[in-house]
């Protein structure tokens, strides 16, 4: 007996909790969104936009999941948001939503859009007294229960910055023991040097003073082929015209010479005046 009275007072108040908690979610439209979708914002409902911005993904579609963002008005002086159901044509949907009628939650209530543009800024709510859809409203948008996309400009930065995170070297590596035991910092390799042969060997002065000594090794070769050679002076030089002159003086009396003896030899033939110029001067 005591048993069942135990048993019945657990119901009860099990009742009572999930009354509770649905009167509660009843009469708060922003936290039955919350449960419904997963999207875990916080603060009024009118708020819900400016606060997806950069957390979740935004647009002017509705997509089952995601909750329509009423603007603040004066029937709903700090806005209001419901949870997408059902999409049944390109403008209408059907949503579940809290404290539309007061301190109730009612599931599948047609929205259509009425918005010129076919955004969904203005929507009708259906009136469940009536079943035809009542007054204007203004709307955000949807708020999406996902991640936003990366932007094209996010995209590229992000991938100048991988690039610029992946040039930079690590300076040291450190490697921390597991027994806390004193870090140890690895040091980079030694730079190799290039092995010298001996005959390569040399001094940074020698390296230095190498190709000035070939200058003037070179300078002084092209100094030694200007130089005349002493055996054969060159046909300006003074003793080569001296000795060319001679020779041509000696010709023309070996000429002359000939010349007389052979007029000479011929009878009849009067003296030359060559030999006329002889005997004068031999007189004198």
């Amino acid at each position: 007996m005591r048993g069942g009275i135990f048993v019945g007072i657990f119901v009860a108040a099990l009742l009572l909790a999930i009354g509770a908690e649905a009167a509660s979610l009843g009469g708060n439209c922003v936290a039955y969104a919350r449960q419904t979708s997963g999207i875990s914002l916080d603060g009024n409902a009118g708020s819900w936009w400016s606060q997806a911005e950069g957390r979740y993904e935004r647009g002017q579609a509705p997509a089952v999941g995601a909750v329509l963002i009423f603007k603040p008005s004066g029937h709903m002086r700090v806005g209001h948001v419901a949870v997408v159901s059902q999409i049944v044509k390109a403008r209408e949907i059907l949503v579940d939503q809290a404290n539309w009628i007061r301190g109730r939650v009612v599931k599948g209530m047609s929205v259509i859009d009425a918005s010129p543009n076919n955004d969904w800024t203005v929507v009708k709510v259906v009136e469940l007294h009536s079943g035809t859809h009542g007054r204007e409203n203004l709307t955000y948008g949807f708020v999406y229960p996902r991640k936003p996309r990366p932007s094209v400009s996010d995209t590229l930065l992000a991938d100048s910055n991988k690039e610029k995170s992946s040039a930079k070297l690590p300076v040291q590596l450190v490697a921390a023991r597991g027994n806390d035991g004193p870090v140890e910092v690895a040091k980079p390799p030694a730079e190799k040097v290039p092995a010298v042969k001996p005959h390569e060997a040399m001094t940074p002065m020698d390296n230095q003073k190498l190709p000035r000594s070939a200058a003037v090794q070179a300078a002084g070769r092209h100094a030694d082929a200007a130089k005349p050679s002493a055996a054969k002076p060159p046909k300006d030089h003074p003793k080569e015209r001296g000795t060319a002159s001679q020779k041509s003086r000696q010709l023309q009396t070996a000429s002359k010479a000939s010349v007389e003896k052979h007029a000479s030899s011929r009878p009849g033939r009067a003296p030359t005046a060559t030999k006329k110029a002889t005997k004068s001067k031999t007189a004198a």
